[in-house]
């Protein structure tokens, strides 16, 4: 009986092919094993988006790494390869146009995008980086996306032509990275980018999607910063100017406030030369907005950058919040946009009081005043009450008071275990007083 083995006797025989490249005799498992392993070599190298950029051309390496969830570098070349031809119209302006482009201050505007729900917001919110290019700035947008939306999603286009600043006669640059489904961790992705970016850009702001940062807000930013500035010349890059969340009711024709209640609002007396700012316990903004001086101070200070996320600060504190829970969440989407700036590296966040209209910030979902009963909502009116009462009967505290005492108390700060993060997470919650000159 004939088998397996070659012949009828069960003794096993050895096949050979002819002689090749000079070898006599090549058993033929061996061509076997040298046919898969040039199989999988091939995969691999054709394959990975690392080998890709060695074996084509650097766009094709970058729609490979695009394709496979990782982040491309960023570069001029690549990210204009992703978007709409400039119109021949305004070719002969470009040359000039990019001499004037790279006086403009440059703003890189970061944002999460976890599904395709809420597409009007994402519109409104590339309305506004239009404005602000339109306005005189060199604007970046750059999307962190769990969603749908890739450089080969259908309305990319769309988003992109909604970029056109009239005033740069160019697109507002979009740059994707793609990332698998991995929860709230997404909102601390950017920082990634900014890593090997800092220099590249003078302004900062990571948002949630539904946040519609402006021009006015950019521009009441960087005076008051500067006021701090002169006032504060020691101390100034632990403040920050911060924002106040509104939303359009959906019930009448009101703006109105779901997070601000009057006892855990307070306005700051800082001085003849500084005077009342508003500070509430409620660190969550969903935005935050840094000059290229305070992102460098950051990551000295607490490693801002290199150290996001779920880290061994927030992990503690987290714990040190259910020992004592005080009605008041710092969720892990809300840590990378508002609470770790000021609860793990210690900055002040200050809202203007004579001005804070101006740094009132559209949550453009209109949603999230549905967690409270309509009873509790501030609309614009009172609000504005509860402000000029506390100004005008000196229902005022100090700076210090406000944060090392309030917000302290309010997230049990001097209830962790700062053993549990000792030589893991850097923490400079201290701030030396220094009186306004």
């Amino acid at each position: 009986m004939h088998n397996d083995y070659g012949d009828d006797t069960g003794a096993k025989q050895k096949f050979v092919h002819a002689r090749i490249f000079g070898w006599q005799s090549v058993k033929a498992s061996t061509v076997y094993a040298l046919v898969v392993l040039s199989l999988v070599a091939g995969i691999i190298l054709g394959g990975s988006p690392l080998f890709r950029g060695v074996l084509f051309s650097s766009d094709e390496a970058a729609s490979a790494m695009v394709a496979a969830g990782g982040r491309i570098d960023f570069d001029n070349v690549r990210r204009w390869r992703n978007m709409p031809h400039t119109l021949d119209i305004h070719s002969h302006a470009q040359q000039p146009q990019q001499q004037v482009q790279q006086q403009r201050p440059r703003l890189l505007f970061m944002t999460a995008s976890y599904t395709m729900d809420q597409l009007k917001a994402f519109q409104q919110t590339m309305d506004c980086m239009r404005d602000i290019c339109n306005a005189g700035w060199n604007v970046t947008v750059h999307v962190q996306s769990a969603s749908d939306l890739t450089y080969e999603h259908e309305r990319y286009k769309e988003f992109q032509s909604r970029l056109w600043c009239e005033d740069s006669h160019s697109y507002v640059p979009l740059i994707i990275e793609h990332y698998d489904k991995i929860g709230f961790g997404l909102n601390s992705k950017h920082r990634h980018f900014i890593q090997g970016h800092v220099h590249d850009f003078d302004y900062f702001s990571f948002a949630e999607e539904d946040m519609l940062l402006t021009i006015s807000h950019l521009k009441a930013f960087i005076n008051f910063q500067a006021r701090l500035k002169l006032h504060l010349p020691k101390t100034h890059l632990r403040y920050t100017i911060g924002f106040l969340r509104y939303e359009d009711s959906t019930i009448d024709t009101e703006r109105v406030s779901w997070e601000y209640l009057p006892a855990v609002t307070h306005v700051i007396d800082m001085g003849e030369k500084l005077g009342h700012y508003i500070a509430t316990n409620n660190l969550n903004q969903a935005i935050y907005l840094f000059s290229q001086e305070q992102i460098v101070d950051l990551e000295e200070r607490c490693h801002f950058i290199t150290e996001p996320g779920q880290n061994a600060f927030y992990r503690e504190m987290r714990k040190a919040m259910d020992r004592d829970w005080k009605y008041m969440a710092a969720g892990v989407s809300e840590w990378s946009s508002s609470f770790q700036q000021v609860l793990q590296c210690g900055m002040r966040r200050i809202i203007p009081a004579a001005h804070y209209e101006t740094f009132m910030i559209h949550h453009a979902v209109d949603k999230a005043q549905s967690r409270r009963p309509r009873g509790e909502l501030l609309n614009a009116r009172e609000f504005h009450e509860i402000i000029r009462d506390k100004i005008d009967n000196n229902k005022v505290v100090s700076i210090e008071d406000a944060y090392n005492t309030h917000v302290y108390n309010q997230y049990n700060l001097g209830l962790m275990d700062t053993t549990k993060f000792a030589g893991k997470s850097m923490w400079s919650w201290g701030v030396d007083k220094e009186e306004p000159v």
